[in-house]
């Protein structure tokens, strides 16, 4: 038993409450993540061209989404999408529901602007812009494949 417990059930109970919180730990791990948000998160990925310095963004941004702990893509416009590459730490990240950017006159640098969290400010590594209109066409086309497969799939089961 555990040294310094003078009830021997006090100290199963501690025994057996941190084995349940292992299973449960372990169990979770296992959780596959979001298939669609990974899908998303890779599309932008495979689409984002190379590391540049910066882009304008005049007001507002048109909407941004979190990818993982330390990437975001932001929309400026409707054509225009950047994939952002925070610094760690950058913890508010996982549990943001609005986000600023810093910039200054109009533009917004990778090594010297931050992704703004609150009070929390998460330094920019790199900037990458996403190829929008080659990945909106990839993406049409396989909608229009998958469409062609059902199609083709449910003429053979009515062969």
């Amino acid at each position: 038993m555990l040294k310094g417990f003078s009830c021997p059930k006090a100290g199963r109970w501690i025994v057996s409450a941190a084995a349940v919180a292992l299973l449960v730990l372990v169990a979770c791990s296992e959780i596959p993540p979001n298939t669609s948000e990974t899908r998303q998160a890779n599309l932008y990925r495979m689409y984002a061209g190379p590391p540049i310095s910066g882009f304008t963004n005049f007001g507002r941004l048109n909407s941004w989404a979190q990818i993982d702990r330390f990437q975001l893509v932001v929309w400026a416009t409707n054509t225009r999408a950047y994939l952002i590459t925070v610094r760690p730490p950058c913890v508010n990240l996982p549990f943001a529901t609005s986000i600023g950017l810093t910039q200054s006159t109009s533009r917004v640098s990778a090594n010297f602007d931050s992704v703004v969290i609150g009070r929390e400010r998460c330094w920019i590594q790199t900037i990458q812009e996403i190829d929008v209109q080659q990945m909106r066409q990839a993406m049409r086309q396989q909608t229009a494949d998958a469409n062609a497969a059902a199609q083709a799939a449910a003429q053979q089961q009515k062969q």
